[in-house]
């Protein structure tokens, strides 16, 4: 992406120094460039959010790499993860809110 003429590999690499009082403007106007550009739809955005919040969860990625390779369960991910059972469930409930495991009953 770029904001303010930086790509977001440049600001990674280097940032501007500024001194008290001073801000980063972008010289000129880029309308045409910026009238043919749409940002997601706020409601995509929030649901985007949600999503990645739900993956930010260590806990609930050791469980999708799991999962990823073999149906296991409850007790099973809870001793391979070293949580509890109870745990593991609530991790699980998200995940499954998500459409990102289902389970079964046997």
């Amino acid at each position: 992406f770029r904001y303010g003429g930086w790509t977001n590999r440049d600001w990674l690499m280097t940032k501007p120094v500024l001194q008290d009082g001073e801000t980063v403007v972008c010289q000129g106007t880029h309308a045409a460039i910026a009238s043919e550009l749409q940002a997601i739809a706020p409601e995509v955005a929030q649901s985007l959010a949600e999503f990645f919040a739900v993956l930010a969860d260590p806990n609930r990625l050791r469980l999708l790499s799991l999962l990823a390779r073999s149906e296991l369960c409850v007790g099973d991910l809870a001793q391979a993860i070293g949580v509890s059972e109870s745990a593991v469930s609530h991790q699980l409930r998200s995940l499954r809110n998500l459409r990102l495991v289902s389970y079964r009953k046997t």
